[in-house]
């Protein structure tokens, strides 16, 4: 299964072996404990099968990224708009950028020594087959190599006007002493299996924001497989507004001592169809790392959330802080909130913790607003946006907070 019809490229033992791997898999086996509370095929078939949705939720609206961001690729349909990763490597000096194809076809590219070594550290403790069907089905994709010392914000807009299958592989390569800011935001009309790839060197900093509009119209599932040396930071923010499925898997492999990795997320489900998945893994590889997971879910109208998040510790890992936290807020009776937090320790000197949490608004809160003038209506929307503020608070940048609250309040309107 070659990249084209004439020629072979390093990207086709990568494919050969996805698809074999993939095969292998009983995709449906939900024995498996990766799909405890949702069904694979709520995700694969859906892909597949290309089922239009019955009803578009709001009229698409576009991001205004102007002065967000120091540059900007864009995603069409699936599609890598070239003329804005042209005008990136006119302006830019301190990247390497390339599409997916230009890539894998050039057997010299830097990204042949990396690509996949990300997914590989994430498929040993169990294989990731929506992962492993982007492997040998996207070609579609960016790869970036920030260079040392870069400061920059990186913003990637993924739009959607077609209802059409996106799959879609990039990789991020971040040298020494970095400190970027990516930022991915995704509306419109596309079925969205992304895999993405961090290398994290020694002494970098980076912060990963995910958007995902409430007028996404389809399935949506995204792996973040992230390799951090030592001394690195990694901060993944994850926000979703889509009454479709969702999944988001992030996998953080420390492997340097002193590393410093977040993953936190908010999710705002409102309808029967609206799942919001967070499968999420941290590897402690070595000792004196630092890892926070914070989930955070208000759901009505039968909506559901899950939470499936592990800290793993191994042998050297000593003083090992790890930490995990979720809580569903649930705003009707017929909502679901399931989770399966979970800690693996091999060393002995360790701090780490877990906990989850789920209910109703608190009356006494609710009672202290309104007897202070405040509409009951209202007061249900400033406690549901002060559920929310722990994960805004994990951002610096102004406008994405203001981004981010004026999809909470079309919400809650």
């Amino acid at each position: 299964m070659c990249f084209d019809n004439k020629n072979s490229y390093w990207i086709d033992s990568f494919i050969k072996k996805y698809e074999e791997s993939f095969k292998k898999v009983d995709l449906l086996d939900r024995k498996s404990e990766y799909w405890r509370f949702a069904s694979p095929s709520i995700w694969y078939d859906n892909y597949i099968n290309k089922k239009l949705p019955s009803e578009k939720q709001i009229e698409n609206f576009s991001f205004n990224y102007d002065g967000m961001t120091d540059f900007f690729i864009k995603f069409k349909d699936g599609m890598l708009d070239i003329s804005s990763l042209t005008e990136l490597n006119k302006d830019e000096k301190n990247i390497e950028v390339s599409s997916y194809k230009d890539a894998v076809t050039n057997e010299n590219h830097w990204s042949s020594k990396k690509f996949g070594l990300a997914q590989t550290n994430a498929e040993k403790p169990y294989k990731r087959p929506l992962a492993l069907f982007n492997g040998l089905d996207s070609r579609e994709g960016v790869f970036i190599k920030f260079k040392k010392g870069m400061r920059k914000k990186f913003h990637i807009i993924y739009e959607g006007n077609e209802q059409k299958k996106s799959t879609i592989r990039n990789l991020f390569d971040f040298e020494e002493d970095v400190d970027i800011t990516i930022i991915e935001h995704f509306y419109g009309d596309s079925k969205y299996n992304i895999v993405s790839e961090f290398f994290n060197d020694k002494n970098s900093k980076i912060e990963h924001i995910k958007i995902i509009n409430q007028d996404i119209t389809d399935t949506f599932i995204y792996h973040l497989f992230g390799n951090c040396q030592k001394n690195s930071n990694i901060k993944a923010i994850n926000f979703s507004f889509s009454e479709n499925p969702v999944r988001n898997e992030v996998n953080l492999h420390l492997e340097g001592p002193e590393c410093n990795a977040t993953v936190a997320s908010l999710g705002f489900g409102q309808k029967a169809t609206s799942i919001c998945d967070n499968t999420v893994f941290i590897s402690h590889q070595e000792e004196s790392s630092k890892s926070r997971q914070i989930i955070k879910n208000a759901l009505s109208g039968g909506a559901k959330a899950i939470f499936q998040g592990k800290i793993y510790v191994s042998s050297v890992a000593q003083k090992t802080d790890g930490y995990q936290m979720s809580n569903g807020l649930i705003l009707t009776d017929n909502c679901q909130f399931l989770v399966k937090p979970e800690l693996e320790i091999y060393a002995d000197d360790v701090v780490c913790s877990h906990g989850s949490i789920s209910g109703t608004l608190n009356d006494d809160h609710l009672f202290y607003l309104q007897s202070r003038g405040i509409p009951l209506l209202e007061a249900q929307k400033q406690l549901i946006q002060a559920f929310f503020a722990e994960i805004l608070n994990e951002i610096n940048d102004e406008k994405v907070i203001n981004h981010i609250q004026k999809q909470i309040s079309i919400k809650l309107a």
